[in-house]
């Protein structure tokens, strides 16, 4: 049972090209539906890890691999296919971009790096999905949400600005403080 966590998290994995595929075939309301369901699967997997204390070094680097993987992929399809603003698709992967440089930087100067995810940063995760959800949803038919999406974008991008200074906050603070 101590492997469920990770098989979920495994699972997710093999969801991303499936939404990737659904989305290259125009079949919208499939990838919005298997995206939906890697999402949910992403705090079931987390809930049960935290809850039964089947927590582990390698579920937490391949939960975030996971995570990773879907966003970006979802991203890159979406914008391809015109349904996701280049702005916010270049702000986004910055965003990530910068946080793993920055962690090599810091992995380079103090010769180890302890990562744990900030508030910040796990509100942007949920803010994305939640954006990312919406305009697959839009694009399967769902025309109700076309006025917000202007507005989703928006706090996409400042949330991927507040979460990636906070970790630059973060990672200052530990610098000075290891000096």
């Amino acid at each position: 049972m101590q492997a469920l966590p990770n098989i979920i998290t495994a699972l997710r994995l093999l969801l991303v090209p499936a939404v990737v595929v659904a989305l290259a075939q125009g079949r919208y309301t499939l990838a919005t539906v298997l995206f939906v369901l890697a999402g949910l699967s992403d705090g079931v997997d987390g809930w049960l890890a935290r809850r039964f204390g089947w927590t582990s070094q390698v579920g937490a680097m391949l939960d975030t691999a996971a995570d990773k993987l879907l966003i970006v992929a979802t991203i890159v399809a979406l914008v391809m296919l015109g349904l996701l603003p280049v702005w916010l698709t270049a702000l986004l992967l910055l965003r990530d971009a910068l946080i793993v440089l920055g962690i090599s930087l810091y992995y380079r100067i103090l010769g180890g790096v302890e990562i744990a995810p900030l508030p910040a940063g796990k509100l942007h995760v949920v803010v994305v999905f939640g954006v990312l959800a919406s305009t697959l949803a839009h694009a399967a038919g769902a025309q109700a949400l076309a006025p917000a999406l202007p507005w989703l974008f928006l706090l996409a991008a400042a949330t991927a600005v507040w979460s990636y200074l906070s970790y630059l906050r973060q990672g200052i603070r530990r610098l000075r403080a290891a000096r």
